[in-house]
């Protein structure tokens, strides 16, 4: 495939059931193992995950691993993620940009989407986010068999969760699939960020953020780029009550998100299949 780079990074207190499926995602669409670039974080060096988190990248052939160690926040993770980029990227490149629990879909294969964007001068691509749930919504731990897809084979859209709770954002449910090295995306990785944004030719040709339609989940379901969400998963309260603690010790406001989940399942123990809204097509659970 042609020069990219896949980069992300894996909490491995919480996230590290993910990655065996995350790595063997990614190669499927056929990014190289050296073309992986795997951040691992935990509190501290001494956390045993983080030995296993290299191992299972060992396996894949996968060399360029590196331990972040510290306090986990969006915009440190944007820093760490900034700096290794700028020593493995060339002007050109693309990025590959996908969370530990994000799996990419693409209409095509990926190599034929990014030269088919390279033809037509565009340097970004957006997509959706597809909640994948368990069949029947409760937060299953993920094992390494089946395969991750037919652990939660359901797709859906979680946003009555927010709804219920509080607004959210229209940002929060797009995401950057890919850009070209150089740019900047805004911390959660949403939007290509300013001042780069004049400089954005989307593959959509629009940020679809701003577009009237992106809360129908029926609008949603048809967007060729689609970010596949794992997030709902037996970890997920844990990992939601750390971020919490970890903005209280910040004096940082960014707790109302996760507060929002762990507020919904105090109250329904699962996702409630009654109210969230599902996809019509219920067949594409695997990647192309």
């Amino acid at each position: 495939m042609k020069r990219l780079r896949l980069i992300s990074c894996n909490g491995v207190n919480y996230d590290l059931p993910l990655l065996y499926h995350f790595i063997k995602h990614y190669i499927s669409l056929g990014i190289d193992p050296d073309q992986f670039l795997l951040v691992f974080n935990a509190l501290s060096n001494e956390h045993p995950n983080l030995n296993e988190a290299e191992s299972i990248a060992k396996q894949f052939g996968i060399q360029n691993t590196f331990r972040w160690i510290g306090t986990h926040t969006s915009q440190l993770r944007l820093k760490f993620f900034l700096r290794l980029l700028k020593e493995h990227t060339k002007p050109g490149d693309w990025v590959i940009y996908a969370d530990a629990d994000e799996f990419h879909f693409y209409p095509d294969r990926l190599e034929e989407v990014l030269q088919n964007c390279d033809s037509k001068g565009q340097n970004a691509i957006q997509g959706v986010f597809v909640d994948r749930i368990s069949a029947n919504g409760t937060l299953t731990p993920t094992q390494p068999t089946p395969t991750i897809y037919e652990q939660y084979p359901t797709l859906c859209n979680c946003n009555a969760i927010w709804y219920e709770t509080g607004n959210f954002p229209d940002t929060a449910i797009v995401k950057i699939l890919a850009y070209k090295s150089g740019m900047k995306t805004t911390t959660g990785g949403h939007v290509i960020r300013k001042p780069d944004e004049s400089e954005v030719k989307y593959a959509l040709e629009c940020n679809l953020a701003n577009h009237k339609s992106i809360t129908d989940t029926e609008f949603r379901e048809k967007i060729p780029f689609q970010v596949h969400h794992f997030k709902w998963n037996a970890n997920l309260i844990d990992k939601c009550n750390s971020r919490i603690e970890t903005f209280k010790q910040l004096g940082k406001p960014w707790g109302m998100y996760p507060q929002r989940i762990v507020e919904y399942f105090q109250k329904h123990k699962k996702i409630d299949l009654n109210t969230i809204e599902l996809f019509k097509d219920q067949s594409k659970i695997f990647p192309n």
